[in-house]
């Protein structure tokens, strides 16, 4: 699911790092009595750059996820190998360690 790809986004040490030095930051600026925006520019600086690298993470992972699912279209389904002195065309997860394959360009 889309929420739990942001969510990995987040399960980071430097992340989870930077989230506590915003949580830091903002406690600091209501304990010391801060008012107006300048108190919480850190803070909201820190979670802003966050929230961009979870937008970048998700969309290279996405893009990542679908290249995959395009390169297996190009995956064979058969094998022409040389098993016991003689070409057999068989189904690709048939294949062993031993197995002497045909390769060919195309098709």
């Amino acid at each position: 699911p889309f929420w739990k790809l942001v969510l990995k986004q987040f399960d980071d040490l430097l992340v989870k790092i930077l989230l506590l030095a915003a949580v830091v930051s903002f406690v600091l600026a209501i304990v010391d009595g801060a008012s107006g925006f300048e108190a919480f520019v850190e803070p909201g600086v820190i979670l802003l750059i966050l929230v961009l690298n979870a937008v970048v993470g998700v969309v290279t992972e996405t893009n990542a996820e679908k290249a995959i699912e395009e390169l297996k279209a190009y995956e064979a389904d058969v094998a022409t190998c040389l098993r016991n002195g003689r070409l057999v065309i068989l189904p690709a997860t048939d294949l062993v360690p031993g197995d002497v394959v045909e390769v060919s360009v195309g098709a």
